[in-house]
């Protein structure tokens, strides 16, 4: 039993996420606070990032977490992606993100998710925004730019993020190359509505949580569906919107619901 309400040194806000490290260290993404708190398998603090509550952080609003067998972390945010060849005012785009920190903290890579369109079919706002060198730039600020991102990455480095609102997952190298996308919206085979949760298993297959579904969704790396598993209810191998899903150590699957009765066996008298 640990951390409490706080911001900082194994105290937490309200809205957190959690990841494990290959030596059961645990990781925190701490919404409220900004931060990603690393502490010991039994709860000890460990790091930040950043540092002190002094320094500005790096994230926006810091969502889901996951940690490759390096110890590299990576964040869903949200971010601004300078566009190329712009000055005068510099133009920033903004958009759903992942980022990737080496194990001392600093950003080594942003996987952006969505790209810059010149010519939008709508008029898109914007902000004025003041540059890391000083300087005013201009932001463009496209609809859902901070939308609801999942992030778990495989054994080979690559990296898989779920748009949850898009029910699409998109396929990354480690190096920010985009592999392959599969998934769309709906109830059918390889269809997802409103996931809540994304986790690799040892043999690198991909498990969602398709809670507006009430299954589990199983792909193999390259994204061809494998199996789908569940149906709405309270019985056994039934679910009311997954919200959480787990790979054991011996490759089993645990799953969290939202049923809000517990679920009690008892042998007949």
């Amino acid at each position: 039993d640990f951390g409490g309400k706080g911001s900082g040194s194994g105290k937490f806000g309200k809205t957190i996420s959690v990841a494990f490290d290959s030596n059961n260290n645990i990781y925190i993404s701490d919404k409220d606070n900004k931060m990603i708190q690393k502490l010991d398998g039994t709860g000890n603090f460990v790091m930040q990032i950043p540092e002190s509550s002094s320094e500005v952080s790096p994230f926006n609003v810091p969502g889901d977490i996951a940690v490759d067998s390096e110890g590299n972390i990576y964040v869903a945010d949200w971010g601004s992606e300078y566009i190329d060849g712009t000055d005068n005012p510099r133009l920033y785009f903004y958009s759903p993100c992942v980022h990737k920190l080496a194990t001392s903290g600093a950003i080594i890579q942003t996987y952006f998710v969505d790209e810059f369109t010149p010519k939008p079919r709508a008029v898109t706002p914007g902000t004025f925004v003041v540059d890391e060198n000083g300087k005013y730039g201009w932001a463009i600020q496209p609809k859902y730019y901070n939308r609801e991102l999942l992030v778990t990455v495989d054994s080979k480095g690559n990296v898989y993020i779920l748009d949850v609102k898009s029910n699409v997952i998109l396929k990354y190298r480690s190096s920010g190359e985009e592999i392959t996308s599969f998934g769309r919206y709906g109830s059918g085979s390889g269809e997802l509505d409103n996931a809540s949760d994304m986790v690799i298993d040892k043999q690198d297959n991909i498990l969602v949580a398709d809670k507006g579904n009430n299954r589990v969704v199983k792909f193999d790396s390259a994204g061809n569906e494998l199996l789908t598993f569940g149906l709405k209810g309270q019985s056994d191998g039934q679910f009311m919107e997954p919200v959480f899903i787990m790979v054991t150590q011996n490759n089993e699957i645990l799953v969290k619901d939202s049923s809000k009765y517990e679920r009690i066996g008892l042998e007949h008298p």
